[in-house]
């Protein structure tokens, strides 16, 4: 759906009343769920290397996709670095502050190399596509109150079981706390724009935030710099219970012979 960008922040948060209770006892049987089938898709065996399921392997429905190019990698990072920024305060140069805090964060990135390569109209392109995806960002972060604690790139690793199987994963934003009721809302900022595949990945990050925390989270979202659009599913046993099964399809297939 086209979402009205100040508010985006505000339709996550909702209205506290109807906030309901935390679930806390789903988390097990999750954990349950995924231990059994990674069981008997591996078998006996203990991977080695071990499998790491990514957001991105959630996305594509495999891990063996062709990797996007090196401007549309770029502006990737660069925008999420952005979302990084524009949650703690205002950015009034988009282009500057994000290069140079990706220089200072990632000095050894080979994605760096290739993209100091660039040549000036490459850089310039890219250039005139982070600073619109910025102008987006602006007003879709806006209205972030600091008493919901927001937190930006959270990083997750979640094993299952003991066959060297590992969920990974990266939200963008995170806002709420945990406590008597589900309050903790994630969004996933992406530079292109949306496509059916995306409530996939929603229901992933709130898959693994479930797994790592042992409390559902309240929503789940995606929302497009590209285009304005925002995804949003409230999190609830069925979605999660979809994001288990996957989650063990996606297992199931790396490993077949």
């Amino acid at each position: 759906m086209n979402a009205t960008l100040p508010t985006i922040i505000e339709q996550l948060h909702g209205d506290i009343q109807d906030r309901p209770l935390a679930d806390v006892a789903h988390a097990a049987r999750l954990r349950a769920t995924l231990a059994d089938g990674v069981a008997r898709a591996v078998g006996d065996h203990l991977l080695d290397p071990t499998l790491i399921v990514r957001t991105g392997d959630v996305r594509r429905g495999d891990a063996h996709a062709t990797l996007a190019s090196v401007p549309g990698r770029a502006r990737g990072v660069l925008v999420g670095i952005l979302v990084r920024l524009l949650s703690v305060s205002s950015v009034t140069d988009p282009w500057g502050d994000a290069l140079a805090a990706w220089r200072a964060s990632s000095p050894d990135d080979p994605l760096r190399a290739a993209f100091d390569h660039l040549d000036d109209d490459e850089r310039a392109r890219l250039r005139a596509e982070v600073e619109a995806h910025a102008a987006t960002l602006g007003g879709a972060l806006a209205g972030i109150d600091p008493r919901w604690l927001p937190r930006s790139n959270v990083r997750a690793r979640v094993v299952l079981g003991p066959s060297r199987v590992e969920l990974h994963d990266a939200i963008d934003l995170m806002i709420g706390v945990n406590g008597s009721h589900a309050s903790v809302c994630l969004l996933d900022v992406t530079s292109a724009a949306l496509t059916a595949h995306d409530d996939r990945v929603a229901r992933y990050h709130a898959l693994v935030q479930t797994l790592r925390t042992s409390r559902a989270p309240r929503r789940s979202a995606i929302f497009s710099s590209a285009t304005g659009e925002l995804l949003v599913i409230d999190v609830n046993r069925d979605e999660l219970q979809r994001s288990a099964r996957d989650v063990l399809d996606l297992v199931r297939r790396r490993v077949a012979p």
